[in-house]
């Protein structure tokens, strides 16, 4: 599958059915093209297809064998400079940077999932 958007394309990897339809809806509602994968399997398969991509959202546990923090590390040797939401309802102090990316904690409110790409894909136009 390969993106032909004008629109930056980000990459759901969530196997809640109702999050992950609520954060893409959402991203698709600030302009993104949404990519959705229901595990790890799934999105690394995705990833490896040859997608443009412009990010990465991801659940922590994804059901098989590759987790978020995997799924993360994939997306961060292809693309480097592109950003990474990690999300989870295990506890981890809340929001924080983790060296890949950014971590929220369930529940969380969508709009800072949106603010987090914002800002990349503003920082992103500034430096161009």
């Amino acid at each position: 599958m390969v993106s032909h958007s004008e629109r930056p394309a980000l990459l759901i990897a969530e196997d809640d059915d109702m999050l992950r339809e609520m954060v893409s809806l959402a991203l698709a509602r600030a302009g993104y093209e949404v990519i959705v994968a229901a595990s790890g399997e799934e999105a690394l398969a995705i990833l490896e297809d040859s997608v443009v991509l412009s990010g990465l959202y991801t659940d922590i546990q994804l059901p098989g064998s590759i987790d978020g923090w995997q799924l993360g590390t994939a997306f961060h040797v292809r693309w480097p400079s592109l950003p990474i939401v990690y999300a989870s309802a295990r506890k981890r102090r809340g929001e924080q940077v983790v060296s890949t990316g950014i971590f929220f904690e369930k529940p969380f409110r969508l709009e800072r999932v949106v603010a987090a790409f914002a800002k990349h894909q503003r920082k992103t136009a500034l430096a161009a």
